[in-house]
């Protein structure tokens, strides 16, 4: 299971089938049956708006970060705001810029954060290291996983674990980025089953009202999803 930009981490076991001895495969196949993606950035699958198709003025919390030197408190403070608002999107939207873009709304989970709190979970030494290196915008080969790149060969020569099944988790509160990914991810998917490619078998579950951290503010709902997921997907496994 992978949340945010953290999926990058999820996939990789999964988009190349070369990375461990083939024995390995052949024993955690058995083990590995289903890849749980939560709200998946676009920076996670390597994708970027098109430059006609995205606003010409977002808020970037992330522009106010870098590699080298640590953020400032108000940047940090911008940043949770925005990352943990629940913004109002349109349920199918046909272009980017019919999305919700504000700096934060009314209510945003990071209001009921405490020092302690973010002592517990934010590290931003991490971010530094990690996030900010991999703000890319090319299509990267963690794509394979779902067989959604260009020109991909069937799913089965090219991906580790291809009968995994995979469950998409996707708050309809959440950022713009996040959201964005699980509408194009879905309709991307959708459209190459229907071309009739080989492609993961896969289910994306909407989780109503939650924001990037639905699992903060409605634990409950999204472990009802996992478990509605994962049960789905293990009924569907081959016998």
């Amino acid at each position: 299971m992978g949340w945010s930009l953290g999926n990058t981490t999820a996939l990789t076991l999964f988009s190349q089938k070369d990375l461990l001895p083939q024995a390995n495969y052949e024993i955690l196949e058995s083990y590995v049956k289903t890849l749980i993606i939560y709200d998946a950035t676009l920076f996670a699958f390597g994708w970027a708006p098109s430059p006609e198709d995205k606003p010409p003025i977002v808020f970037e919390p992330l522009s106010n970060f870098s590699a080298d030197e640590m953020p400032s408190e108000e940047a940090k403070r911008s940043f949770h705001a925005w990352v943990s608002s629940y913004y109002d999107h349109p349920a199918n939207p046909e272009l980017l810029s019919e999305l919700h873009f504000a700096e934060r709304t009314a209510h945003a989970t990071s209001d009921n954060w405490n020092a302690q709190d973010l002592a517990a979970f934010v590290d931003y030494g991490a971010v530094m290291r990690s996030e900010i290196p991999m703000q890319v915008s090319s299509l990267g080969p963690e794509v394979k996983v779902l067989g959604l790149g260009p020109g991909q060969t069937p799913a089965s020569r090219t991906m580790a674990f291809p009968k995994c099944h995979i469950v998409f988790l996707r708050p309809t509160r959440t950022t713009w980025r996040c959201y964005w990914f699980g509408i194009r991810a879905q309709r991307i998917y959708e459209k190459q089953k229907k071309l009739g490619k080989d492609m993961r078998p896969a289910i994306f579950l909407p989780i109503e009202g939650g924001n990037h951290f639905a699992h903060w503010d409605m634990p409950e709902k999204v472990i009802e999803n996992v478990a509605f997921g994962v049960h789905h997907n293990r009924s569907t496994l081959p016998t």
